[in-house]
């Protein structure tokens, strides 16, 4: 049987974030559908160009400032633990 991809690291990296959240309404359903529909989005979102990423990032930060915050926290922190560069971003 041919089952659709779940990124896991992606899935981790969420249930981190909602560990460290200071906002305890934030959902995430441990569920095999809600991780392939992330899964998924993170895969067209991936597709953005940099102007489409940063109407996202701006969106989020209106919405929810903290999350993100959060987020890129757990992120540098990945990174660190495996020893990897960050390689900056593109200019708009």
């Amino acid at each position: 049987m041919n089952e659709p991809f779940i990124n896991r690291d992606l899935i981790d990296k969420i249930r981190k974030a909602r560990e460290i959240t200071f906002d305890a309404d934030i959902a995430f359903d441990d569920t095999k559908e809600e991780e392939r529909h992330l899964s998924e989005m993170y895969r067209i979102v991936s597709n953005y160009d940099v102007k489409e990423l940063a109407v996202c990032v701006t969106a989020a930060l209106e919405k929810e400032p903290l999350l993100v915050y959060q987020i890129l926290a757990e992120d540098r922190e990945y990174i660190l633990k495996k020893g990897e560069k960050h390689e900056g971003s593109k200019s708009i």
